[in-house]
Order: structure tokens, then sequence, then C-alpha cells
């Protein structure tokens, strides 16, 4: 099992609700979250900071979380994320 922790900080003046509400017009959550493989996509909004969005993923192994890095909705996240994302954390976890 695979967990990654993403953290999106947003550029100056713009509210991590702005990209989510992006993200989800091109229906992109769901999209993730019916992949075959897919456990869990969940953003959440950090209770200590109102400048970042949190998404927690969990893929059944390596090989579902490549295929969803080739999928045509994820590869369209990376023109979202420039109006909205200033930096991008990316932390991984493999479980057995």
């Amino acid at each position: 099992m695979i967990q990654l922790h993403v953290t999106y900080t947003m550029k100056p003046g713009i509210h991590p609700k702005a990209f989510f509400d992006a993200l989800n017009a091109a229906n992109i959550p769901s999209l993730c979250r019916h992949e075959k493989g897919n456990i869990r996509y969940s953003y959440y909004l950090p209770a200590d900071n109102d400048n970042q969005l949190f998404l927690l993923e969990i893929w059944k192994n390596n090989d579902a979380l490549t295929d969803h890095q080739q999928t045509s909705h994820f590869l369209q996240i990376p023109s979202i994320k420039e109006k909205y994302v200033a930096h991008t954390d990316l932390q991984r976890f493999e479980f057995e």
C-alpha cells in the first residue's frame, strides 16, 4: 500500500477552496476515487494554516499509482495548479 501526503501552498491572495473548486470543476477528485487500486483520495483544510490544502492519497500498490499518474485527468492537474499553487510538498510512505 502506498500513502501520499500532498500539501499545496497557495499563491498570495488565493484561498485553498478556490483551488479545490477548480479541481472539482474538472471532476478530478471523483475520477481519481473511481480508479482501480484507489483506496482513498481526500482533501482537507488544515486547521492551523489558511493558505494550504492537504491531499491524502492511498493506493493499493505501485502499479495502481503508476496507472493513476498516466490518466488524462491526472495530467490536467499541473495546468490547474499553475493558477493557484505556489508550492507543492509531497511525502510518500509505503506499507505492506
